[in-house]
């Protein structure tokens, strides 16, 4: 077993843990586990970088909350919930409405 399968495997046991102290809820425990596994590393070499909403903001250019709230509203990113519920955006989900939205653009003109 490497690194990376033992810190899943950590990652998961400590998960159930919370979950059987009421600490978080088996549906955001499933989603944690789901994204562990479609990133490839746990180690920093993740192909799949989450960003808190500040950092999401900034990389849309420095948009409010409020934008970034609409957008999810409207269903142009979707954010992982962990824990306390303070939402994650996945940076390539970012990148994908980015690009819609710079095509959707150019199409109009």
């Amino acid at each position: 077993m490497n690194a990376t399968n033992s810190v899943r495997q950590a990652l998961r046991a400590t998960g159930e843990s919370f979950v059987a102290a009421g600490m978080l809820d088996q549906e955001t425990l499933k989603r944690i586990l789901a994204c562990l596994e479609d990133s490839p590393a746990i180690d920093g070499t993740s192909k799949q970088r989450l960003l808190n909403g500040r950092a999401a903001r900034q990389y849309c250019g420095n948009v409010s909350a409020m934008t970034l709230w609409r957008w999810v509203q409207a269903g142009h990113v979707r954010p992982v919930n962990i824990n306390n519920g303070h939402p994650l955006y996945d940076q390539a989900d970012l990148d994908a409405m980015i690009d819609r939205a710079k095509s959707s653009r150019g199409a109009r003109r």
